[in-house]
């Protein structure tokens, strides 16, 4: 080897030796956001992968169909504020939050700023279901005699009973339909009547009253309900002036 040849070697082995030196001596960075990156592996990677998948199986012909939303107005009116039952557009909201449907189809709504819980039938019928436009409070009671306070959002189990967000209350609220009270004739009048009711009814009594002139005076009725195939049962003797019965709680 000549002289050139070996200064060259004795260089090309310095350079070496000083870049494996220089790479000795670099710190090690570690991966300052572990967990982003095990879920961009867990999660991202994939969805892209079936993205992926999706894009050139389509180019081969399996394509997905994707069908648009046709929007239509279910009640009330563009920029008409207010608080008014009625059908389709002649309903009235104000600031309407919350939705929820029940098995009927019915959509409940928490009409905020006009403190009450609103009811849509599917054919676009409007009625106040609890609360009063208006009067904000804090109450209990059935229909127009409960009070809210900016409810906000409303939900609905499987039993169709109404849960509201009563925002302004910090409470939750729950509203249920009452039991069914089923009336029968007991053979021919005037042996009787039998007044049947749901036993998971908790609570409710059976009352009774021979007028529904307001004030209608409703008292307990007696004797106490007999349990028949899963039903609070009682019969009672048709006499005297007619009678009205209800269950209340």
């Amino acid at each position: 080897m000549n002289e050139s040849n070996r200064g060259r070697a004795r260089h090309s082995v310095r350079a070496d030796y000083l870049k494996n030196k220089n790479q000795q001596m670099k710190p090690q960075i570690k991966n300052p956001f572990p967990c982003l990156a095990v879920a961009l592996r867990r999660r991202v990677l994939p969805a892209l992968i079936a993205v992926l998948n999706l894009f050139f199986a389509g180019s081969l012909g399996a394509q997905s169909v994707y069908t648009s939303y046709t929007f239509t107005t279910l009640a009330g009116l563009a920029g008409s504020g207010g608080s008014a039952d009625g059908t389709g557009s002649a309903a009235r909201f104000n600031y309407p939050r919350g939705v929820a449907t029940d098995s009927s189809g019915n959509v409940y709504v928490a009409d905020t700023a006009n403190d009450t819980i609103r009811k849509i039938t599917p054919a676009g019928v409007v009625t106040t279901l609890a609360g009063l436009a208006g009067s904000q409070g804090s109450a209990d009671g059935t229909g127009s005699a409960a009070r809210f306070k900016y409810p906000y959002c409303v939900a609905t189990d499987s039993s169709d009973n109404v849960y509201v967000a009563d925002t302004f209350n910090q409470t939750i609220r729950k509203g249920f339909l009452p039991p069914q009270l089923t009336i029968l004739l007991s053979g021919v009048p005037p042996s009787g009547i039998v007044l049947t009711w749901p036993t998971n009814a908790a609570g409710f009594t059976l009352q009774s009253t021979t007028n529904l002139v307001s004030p209608a005076f409703w008292s307990t009725n007696s004797p106490a309900p007999v349990v028949i195939g899963g039903q609070n049962t009682v019969t009672n003797p048709i006499a005297g002036p007619q009678q009205f019965f209800r269950l209340s709680r």
